[in-house]
């Protein structure tokens, strides 16, 4: 995920959040989100920003 740029990852992640993808992926996202210190950028993954199985 490193060859991703910043920009990009932080794209994918809003859009993750607004089409409600799994939990789990917002998570991986988030995680890579903070070993980059980008996370004050986003809010954290919740429950309620996905769907209900």
């Amino acid at each position: 995920m490193e060859q991703i740029r910043n920009d990009i990852l932080i794209d994918a992640y809003l859009k993750a959040i607004e089409l409600k993808l799994d939990l789990e992926f917002l998570e991986l996202l988030y995680q890579e989100l903070q070993t980059r210190e980008l996370e004050q950028f986003v809010s954290p993954p919740s429950k309620k920003t996905t769907k209900i199985s």
